[in-house]
């Protein structure tokens, strides 16, 4: 046996909290490809697996496009092929997982999925509230905000050189 197969044995259990007995039975029809009946157990809604324990787990072609996957364990999982687009990924972890052509969150850093997959590193998405709407200015970090509206003014004000900020005439 190899030795990253015997740490996992040896450490059955991901750290936090206990899925629900809901995610337990869901977890089952996706460990046994038996994704026909978890679509019929999800129905129209998307599939609650907060906290899931999916470990190892063959999720190639699972219907997992609005999945909550928010804290499930996914270490050494093969995703290939998933869309995850749509699915809520924080929390989640991916360590040594099989990735290939899986699409991503787009609220989710290529760096977070990087850092996930590497290291084990529970993955945060970008809060939507956090990012500018459209049309609104944006900041540039350690910048005031004061400034960047004196420098987009340019320098037909007959004041000087508003980048500069000094007074030639």
């Amino acid at each position: 046996m190899s030795s990253s197969r015997k740490a996992d044995d040896e450490n059955p259990q991901p750290a936090g909290p206990e899925p629900s007995e809901e995610v337990k039975a869901l977890t089952v029809l996706l460990r046994t490809g038996q994704f026909k009946q978890f679509e019929s157990a999800t129905g129209d809604h998307p599939a609650d697996l907060q906290n899931a324990e999916l470990r190892l787990a063959d999720l190639r072609g699972a219907p997992l496009v609005n999945a909550d996957l928010r804290g499930a364990y996914l270490r050494r999982a093969d995703l290939r092929g998933l869309d995850l687009i749509h699915a809520n990924l924080d929390g989640a972890s991916i360590h040594n997982a099989r990735i290939s052509g899986v699409r991503f969150p787009r609220d989710m850093s290529a760096a977070e999925i990087t850092m996930s997959l590497n290291y084990g590193t529970r993955m945060r998405a970008y809060r939507p509230e956090s990012l500018p709407r459209p049309g609104e200015p944006t900041e540039t970090l350690g910048s005031d905000p004061a400034d960047a509206q004196s420098s987009n003014r340019g320098t037909s004000s007959g004041s000087g050189n508003a980048l500069s900020g000094r007074n030639d005439g």
